[in-house]
């Protein structure tokens, strides 16, 4: 596939750091250890934004690149395997993520590691989730009363 690289047109970085973190972060793959352009052997160390070579798709991509081609090349052939990811921080890493720093496929995989290790375990996990719910509630409800208490005991 022929690309255009538009490095020339780049946007500010976006929350993942750099480009190249923001590919690795999207796809979910590490870093290739060949740059994209078909032929060359060299390291990629840049997040290169390319636009495919086709007029009905004017999306912007991020690719892996070696410096020489991210910043020398106009257009580049780009090897089959390479995973191109969407430029558009909006679309991506801009999105509200539902709890912390994980995305869904990472929820939901640690939720089907919980289930099925609840069903290995047996009611064991479940008494221990329970103990834990009670012990971790009457913390919290001294450290609410303890104020009171404190100005019920400075009254007397």
């Amino acid at each position: 596939m022929i690309v255009k690289n538009i490095n020339y047109k780049r946007q500010p970085s976006c929350k993942c750091g750099t480009w190249l973190d923001h590919w690795v972060k999207i796809c979910g793959k590490p870093v290739p250890e060949n740059c994209s352009e078909a032929r060359c052997l060299e390291k990629p160390v840049l997040g290169a934004h390319v636009q495919k070579d086709d007029s009905s798709d004017t999306n912007w991509y991020i690719i892996p690149l070696c410096v020489k081609h991210s910043i020398k090349a106009r257009f580049l052939k780009i090897g089959d395997t390479t995973t191109f990811v969407s430029a558009h921080v909006n679309d991506t890493c801009a999105k509200q993520l539902p709890i912390g720093n994980a995305w869904p496929h990472e929820l939901l995989a640690t939720m089907a590691t919980s289930a099925q290790a609840s069903l290995n375990f047996g009611p064991d996990v479940a008494e221990s989730q329970d103990w834990h719910h009670h012990a971790t509630t009457r913390f919290y409800r001294r450290q609410r009363e303890a104020p009171e208490e404190t100005a019920a005991l400075k009254g007397s």
